[in-house]
């Protein structure tokens, strides 16, 4: 994985901004990303199997690696990269069932950052580096020196920093050793830019272009 944007599509968040999940993933890849990544923590199945085989065209149409955030099952039928939490599946079980799969884990600590480390995975993400609004119920932040320190600890395995990382915050996020840096609202334009699909397409692709190029100019 290549350092840069590492774009989040919630559907949650998508949704509370009256905003069509496919169209932030199409302007986020037309701003030249580093990787997406689909999570719809309260969508079922079918609908969630059909916007994930609609995304992985698409990401695969641009070369772009794509993570199914949760549905190990969904991620397999799609041929996406699954991202797994600390309450998901332990990522020895993803190996054991799909040894080659590409494999990211949330950590919030060193100690679970040293287990995930353990367990081979394709990358780990480490956050929140700031306050988020993300989710109901954040971790404590973990602010950018905790976050270099878990860096220097992830050696060669690339580091995602999420986490209520803005704009201007990016550089100084992988100046911190991070990799990649994940975002999610900082995505979203406001209502009066997303007047039809193409102004939110286009309004998505400028934030994200200048996400990717901020996360790789340190």
């Amino acid at each position: 994985m290549r350092r840069g944007l590492y774009a989040i599509v919630d559907v949650d968040a998508c949704m509370r901004r009256d905003l069509l999940p496919l169209a932030v993933a199409e302007g986020a890849l037309s701003g030249g990303i580093a990787a997406l990544q689909l999570r719809a923590k309260d969508l079922g199945t079918r609908p969630f199997l059909a916007l994930a085989h609609s995304m992985a065209t698409m990401c695969a149409e641009h070369g772009t690696p794509f993570f199914v955030n949760d549905r190990l099952d969904l991620a397999l039928a799609v041929g996406a990269g699954l991202h797994v939490g600390q309450g998901d599946l332990p990522i020895a079980t993803v190996r054991a069932i799909a040894p080659t799969l590409a494999v990211g884990v949330s950590t919030h600590t060193q100690e679970e950052l040293e287990e995930a480390l353990r367990a081979g995975p394709t990358y780990v993400a480490f956050g929140p580096v700031f306050p988020t609004s993300s989710k109901d119920r954040a971790e404590p932040v973990v602010g950018l020196e905790r976050l270099s320190t878990m860096a220097a600890l992830s050696g060669d395995v690339p580091l995602v920093a999420i986490g209520g990382i803005g704009l201007a915050q990016a550089p100084n996020v992988v100046a911190a050793g991070a990799t990649l840096v994940a975002a999610i609202s900082g995505l979203l334009p406001s209502p009066g830019e997303a007047r039809d699909r193409a102004a939110t397409i286009s309004a998505i692709s400028a934030r994200a272009h200048a996400y990717d190029r901020a996360a790789r100019a340190s």
